[in-house]
């Protein structure tokens, strides 16, 4: 037996971690960057609102029943979903909300979101176009 405390295994954590690539388009174009992530094969694809919100019911549930929730999207570049603003909009205040972007939306866009994810994750670009 190690006395370790990584060696030990809790089964009853009530935490529940979503990592959502929202969408397969970004509006840079690094050739370091796998077409998957910006080509946009799939953007005619990205759900409707109604897939998206009964999924973010069934997330905000959870929530209701004291799990604790972070709740992550990222692309391609997800601010260029219709439905970026409002799936923050649902799951405030019972998820943690994280975006992973590249930047590109101006200062002003932002503050126009009716509820701003918690924490906003930049990626850097230097070859974007």
């Amino acid at each position: 037996m190690h006395d370790l405390p990584f060696t030990m295994i809790d089964r009853d954590s009530r935490r529940l971690v979503v990592y959502w690539v929202l969408t397969d388009w970004c509006n840079f174009r690094c050739t370091y960057c796998p077409e998957n992530l910006h080509d946009g094969r799939s953007r005619g694809l990205e759900p409707e609102w109604s897939v998206i919100s009964g999924f973010l019911d069934r997330i905000n549930t959870l929530a209701a029943e004291g799990w604790l929730i972070e709740f992550g999207i990222s692309g391609g570049e997800p601010t260029t979903s219709k439905h970026f603003e409002h799936i923050f909009a649902r799951l405030h205040p019972q998820a943690y909300g994280i975006v992973t972007t590249n930047g590109s939306r101006p200062v002003g866009w932002w503050k126009k979101l009716a509820r701003l994810p918690d924490t906003v994750i930049f990626s850097i670009h230097p070859e974007s176009n």
